[in-house]
């Protein structure tokens, strides 16, 4: 008989799924058909074999529905977007932080903190003739 019974906690396997970063699966290190091209010129049977499983892998991911990600056409527009939106998003924050800088001396200038650079301040020394 089995002991350890759980009942309630029931793993589907899809928490542990990470999403692979678009520009690592671009890398040209990682490039399949390089790879396979290379193998191919030492060992052609290894190199049919490999594309066969290739082929097979990701039809079976396909027909299970996961994305598939190996058109580099696509990968390329997706990395440029990535990038476009990573540019947008530091120049928003840079545009927020300067607005509340400017509020900030604004505030100041009301309460009557913000000094005149050069005439109120510390004492300068007088300059020798």
């Amino acid at each position: 008989m089995v002991e350890n019974i759980s009942y309630g906690n029931i793993d589907f396997g899809k928490a542990d799924v990470k999403k692979k970063k678009v520009r690592l699966i671009l890398n040209p290190s990682g490039n399949k058909n390089a790879n396979l091209a290379a193998i191919s010129a030492l060992n052609p049977e290894k190199a049919t074999s490999i594309a066969d499983t290739q082929t097979w892998s990701t039809l079976i991911a396909k027909a299970s529905g996961e994305t598939v990600k190996d058109n580099p056409a696509l990968l390329k527009k997706s990395v440029k977007r990535e990038e476009k939106g990573r540019r947008k998003k530091s120049q928003q924050d840079r545009a927020r932080k300067r607005d509340q800088n400017i509020m900030e001396r604004n505030e100041k200038k009301k309460k009557g903190g913000l000094k005149r650079p050069g005439f109120e301040g510390g004492i300068r020394k007088k300059s020798r003739k």
